[in-house]
């Protein structure tokens, strides 16, 4: 049918010879609660999950390819899909989307959508613009960035939980990617939510301050001494390597991990006391002659120490 538009989608009901006046007007205006129809999703997901089991959910922006030009919030992107020698660029509409960890009967996982939204940037004024205009941009720029938007739906999916009466007392995992780890993301994360995200290899950690003796004259020593970096601690053959089974497209991989509890981290503040997970390259092929998939380390950070490493690795790849 071509492309993926309302005219094709209206071809394929068999509607093509009909008034599409209504559809389009439709469409082209906020009329649909997405909020309330994607609550209806989210509490039939909390229906299948055991009690008190936690909710797990993955957070990542994605690009809707776009052919016009005056489409609300398209912008010249960076294609991820990309080859990494060439920055290519495509018109693409942002949004962010937060899909839930669901357990299948046969072992498998499937991720179930439970929050899409806009993150569209502003439009930068042309060099003619007036100082208004741009400190306008500037604001906006500001309040439209993509961690601000994370946090925000973070923040509004633990309202709903905290609303609902049988999942009030649940815990919530969010698992992102390095555009959800940071500051902004961490620092605001709300209560019974426990955020895990990747981060650099050479990401400067700490130990916890040690415990003062004396008085001492001045602030108190809120850091520790710097801890080795994440790519240090994969090199270190002192600490030790862990196996743990992990489901991923059906199929048990065995994965080889390291983790180092009692860790600061600048961005995450004071308030958090972080885990590093991390994770050695698998390496394996999803058919004979295929190209080799997981050839990089990944390196882990979580702000719940009691965290299950079976649950945490598992809802990482999961996504």
């Amino acid at each position: 049918m071509g492309r993926h538009t309302i005219t094709g989608f209206l071809s394929t009901a068999g509607r093509e010879f009909d008034d599409w006046t209504a559809d389009y007007r439709l469409f082209s205006q906020h009329r649909l609660p997405l909020p309330h129809i994607f609550s209806v999703i989210r509490r039939r997901i909390l229906a299948h999950l055991p009690p008190q089991a936690p909710l797990c959910v993955a957070i990542d922006d994605s690009l809707l390819r776009k052919t016009g030009t005056h489409i609300p919030g398209v912008a010249w992107r960076r294609d991820p899909l990309g080859p990494h020698f060439q920055t290519n660029l495509v018109r693409a509409q942002r949004c962010l989307q937060l899909s839930a960890d669901l357990s299948l009967p046969g072992g498998g996982h499937r991720m179930i959508p439970i929050a899409f939204v806009d993150a569209p940037t502003p439009a930068k004024p042309g060099p003619k613009a007036s100082p208004e205009t741009l400190s306008q941009y500037l604001q906006q720029s500001k309040q439209l960035r993509l961690p601000l938007v994370a946090s925000r739906q973070i923040q509004a999916l633990r309202r709903d939980l905290d609303g609902d009466p049988d999942a009030a007392t649940r815990l919530l995992y969010m698992f992102g990617d390095g555009g959800q780890t940071n500051g902004t993301v961490l620092k605001d994360l709300p209560e019974r939510t426990v955020m895990v995200g990747r981060i650099r290899k050479d990401a400067k950690l700490y130990f916890l301050p040690p415990a003062p003796t004396t008085r001492a004259a001045g602030r108190p020593r809120h850091y520790g001494d710097p801890a080795p970096t994440p790519e240090q601690v994969r090199i270190d053959d002192s600490i030790p390597w862990q196996t743990v089974t992990i489901s991923i497209s059906g199929a048990e991989h065995q994965m080889r991990v390291k983790v180092c509890r009692d860790r600061l981290w600048r961005s995450a503040g004071l308030r958090h006391t972080l885990q590093l997970v991390v994770i050695a390259p698998l390496g394996y092929r999803l058919r004979q002659g295929s190209k080799l998939l997981y050839r990089q380390p990944a390196f882990l950070i979580c702000t719940g120490l009691n965290l299950d490493l079976q649950l945490l690795l598992q809802s990482s790849v999961s996504p």
